[in-house]
Protein backbone atom coordinates (compact mmCIF):
# COMPACT_ATOMS: atom_id res chain seq x y z
CA UNK A 1 0.00 0.00 0.00
CA UNK A 2 1.28 3.24 -0.70
CA UNK A 3 1.37 6.74 1.36
CA UNK A 4 -0.67 9.52 0.38
CA UNK A 5 1.08 11.90 -1.93
CA UNK A 6 0.90 15.35 -1.96
CA UNK A 7 -0.11 17.37 -5.05
CA UNK A 8 3.17 18.84 -6.69
CA UNK A 9 2.59 20.88 -10.06
CA UNK A 10 4.11 20.01 -13.31
CA UNK A 11 7.18 21.81 -12.03
CA UNK A 12 7.11 19.49 -8.64
CA UNK A 13 6.78 22.04 -6.32
CA UNK A 14 4.42 21.36 -3.71
CA UNK A 15 0.56 23.10 -4.06
CA UNK A 16 1.16 25.02 -0.93
CA UNK A 17 4.77 26.06 -1.06
CA UNK A 18 3.49 28.32 -4.49
CA UNK A 19 3.25 31.82 -4.00
CA UNK A 20 -0.15 33.39 -6.06
CA UNK A 21 0.28 36.77 -7.69
CA UNK A 22 -1.66 38.52 -4.63
CA UNK A 23 1.28 37.19 -2.55
CA UNK A 24 3.96 38.19 -5.17
CA UNK A 25 2.24 41.71 -5.12
CA UNK A 26 2.58 42.08 -1.42
CA UNK A 27 5.60 40.88 -1.13
CA UNK A 28 6.89 43.70 -3.66
CA UNK A 29 4.90 45.98 -1.65
CA UNK A 30 6.90 45.40 1.21
CA UNK A 31 9.92 45.20 0.48
CA UNK A 32 9.40 48.66 -1.26
CA UNK A 33 8.11 50.24 2.08
CA UNK A 34 11.20 48.78 3.20
CA UNK A 35 13.95 49.84 0.93
CA UNK A 36 11.93 53.59 1.51
CA UNK A 37 12.12 53.71 5.19
CA UNK A 38 15.76 52.30 5.11
CA UNK A 39 16.77 55.22 2.78
CA UNK A 40 14.68 57.67 5.01
CA UNK A 41 16.16 56.48 8.13
CA UNK A 42 19.37 56.59 6.54
CA UNK A 43 19.21 60.07 5.51
CA UNK A 44 17.59 61.21 8.41
CA UNK A 45 20.09 59.97 11.00
CA UNK A 46 23.38 61.49 9.20
CA UNK A 47 23.11 64.43 11.00
CA UNK A 48 23.00 62.61 14.74
CA UNK A 49 25.11 59.97 13.62
CA UNK A 50 27.72 62.11 12.51
CA UNK A 51 27.63 64.59 15.30
CA UNK A 52 28.08 61.64 18.12
CA UNK A 53 31.28 60.12 16.43
CA UNK A 54 29.38 56.71 15.38
CA UNK A 55 30.13 55.41 12.45
CA UNK A 56 27.77 56.82 9.21
CA UNK A 57 25.49 54.01 9.23
CA UNK A 58 24.99 52.78 12.52
CA UNK A 59 20.95 53.16 12.43
CA UNK A 60 20.70 51.75 8.95
CA UNK A 61 22.67 48.57 9.97
CA UNK A 62 20.84 47.91 12.99
CA UNK A 63 17.72 48.70 11.33
CA UNK A 64 18.67 46.27 8.50
CA UNK A 65 19.76 43.27 10.35
CA UNK A 66 16.32 43.66 12.12
CA UNK A 67 15.05 43.82 9.08
CA UNK A 68 16.64 40.29 7.76
CA UNK A 69 16.48 38.55 10.69
CA UNK A 70 12.55 39.13 10.54
CA UNK A 71 12.10 38.05 7.09
CA UNK A 72 13.81 34.97 8.47
CA UNK A 73 11.35 34.41 11.04
CA UNK A 74 8.47 35.02 8.52
CA UNK A 75 9.70 32.43 5.91
CA UNK A 76 9.90 29.64 8.47
CA UNK A 77 6.35 30.70 10.20
CA UNK A 78 5.18 31.12 6.20
CA UNK A 79 6.03 27.23 5.49
CA UNK A 80 4.43 25.54 8.95
CA UNK A 81 0.88 23.88 8.27
CA UNK A 82 -2.23 26.73 8.88
CA UNK A 83 -3.76 24.44 11.21
CA UNK A 84 -1.10 23.89 13.49
CA UNK A 85 -1.03 28.19 13.74
CA UNK A 86 -5.11 27.77 14.28
CA UNK A 87 -4.39 25.63 17.16
CA UNK A 88 -2.13 28.20 18.67
CA UNK A 89 -4.39 31.03 17.86
CA UNK A 90 -5.69 31.66 21.21
CA UNK A 91 -3.14 30.68 23.35
CA UNK A 92 -0.84 33.45 21.08
CA UNK A 93 -3.37 35.73 21.62
CA UNK A 94 -3.74 35.90 25.38
CA UNK A 95 -0.13 35.64 25.44
CA UNK A 96 0.48 38.56 23.64
CA UNK A 97 -2.40 40.58 25.76
CA UNK A 98 -0.50 39.59 28.58
CA UNK A 99 2.88 40.52 27.06
CA UNK A 100 1.02 44.00 26.33
CA UNK A 101 0.08 44.60 29.64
Amino acid sequence: MTAAIAPQSMTGVRERWRMGAEARVLLLVTACLLAFGLAVLYSASALTVFKDGAYDSAFFTRQLSGALVGGVLFALAAKIDAEWWRKLAWPLMILSILLML
